[in-house]
């Protein structure tokens, strides 16, 4: 048998194993690739595109759950929890990718300051930088008098925020600043039912940080 014939058998015999149906419960290890259907393949393929999407979005979160980003909240009401003053301006840790990369909620956009806003409350979680302080700026409407506060969050918060919620009230011209742990993660929720109750005084109060 010349060179040429020899593979023109071999192609014939691999042709012969491709459409021979597998026997159930052998393996033949000389036997080359099964032929797999369209939807067979498509159904694979979303698997394959599942597993990794899941597996990029857990190393995304692990990376995240540092000290600089974490899974958590930031919030606060004037409407309901400080209707005798007015929020001018307000700003949770220093500017950084997450602004740049279009989050927004941790500080108002520079028009709207420019524009003279009052900022009436906000709600904002996910993966956040954990800010390093907290600065809020504000006016209380009976007198028109201007306070502001910058409050360090260095030596305040624990190393780990996770699903916790950074939350502040204004009275008059004292801000108060509170860290709202899980599952509460967002207090104004349940607001009004805890001021039925007499339970927002004294809940709040448990998980103030600042002053302090």
């Amino acid at each position: 048998m010349n060179y040429l014939s020899h593979w023109t058998a071999r192609l014939m015999l691999i042709r012969n194993r491709i459409k021979r149906p597998a026997t159930e419960g052998t393996l033949d290890v000389h036997a080359p690739l099964i032929e797999v259907s369209r939807p067979a393949v498509n159904l694979l393929n979303r698997r394959r595109l599942f597993l990794t999407s899941f597996l990029s979005s857990q190393l995304f979160l692990n990376a995240c759950a540092t000290e600089k980003y974490m899974f958590h909240s930031f919030s606060f009401n004037a409407i309901i929890q400080s209707p005798d003053i007015e929020v001018l301006d307000y700003q949770y840790g220093a500017k950084s990718d997450y602004e740049r990369e279009g989050g927004v909620g941790l500080r108002p956009a520079p028009y709207r300051l420019e524009r003279g806003d009052i900022f009436t409350g906000v709600g904002v979680g996910g993966v956040l930088p954990k800010g390093d302080y907290l600065y809020v700026k504000w006016r209380v409407k009976n007198t028109g008098q201007i306070y502001e506060d910058k409050v360090d969050l260095t030596t305040r918060l624990p190393k780990d925020i996770t699903q916790h919620t950074i939350h502040f009230v204004v009275e008059k011209d004292q801000l108060y600043v509170y860290l709202i742990p899980p599952p509460r993660s967002f207090p104004l929720l349940e607001y009004s039912k805890m001021r039925k109750t007499g339970e927002y005084a004294d809940y709040f109060k448990k998980h103030q940080i600042y002053p302090n």
